[in-house]
């Protein structure tokens, strides 16, 4: 750009250039961000799909954690106690003892 004498007045064509200048460089400004946040969508996307991919995972965990519990009550209600089995050994090889 030329040089320009500072105390002259400022020209109409003076103030549409410095405007186009201004303008060029905010729609540069926002052709960078909108690339930018497109990538961001792509990736907020992706994520979106693993995430309902992690809550069917999830959901089926939960119920296998439910059965598991279930199966672990019954165990333990279906399991005798060490002194309920010593009792029900003796009762048995009272009744039908072991020939040795």
């Amino acid at each position: 750009m030329a040089k320009r004498n500072l105390n002259a007045l400022v020209t109409v064509k003076m103030l549409n250039e410095a405007v186009d200048a201004i303008l060029r460089g905010v729609e540069r400004m926002f052709d960078k961000q909108d690339k930018r946040i497109d990538g961001l969508d792509k990736r907020i996307g992706g994520m979106d799909k693993r995430i309902g991919g992690m809550d069917t995972r999830l959901a089926r965990v939960e119920t296998d954690v439910r059965d598991v519990r279930r199966r672990m009550i019954d165990h333990e209600v279906d399991t005798p106690t060490r002194k309920e089995f010593s009792d029900l050994k003796a009762r048995v090889d009272k009744h039908h003892p072991l020939v040795g």
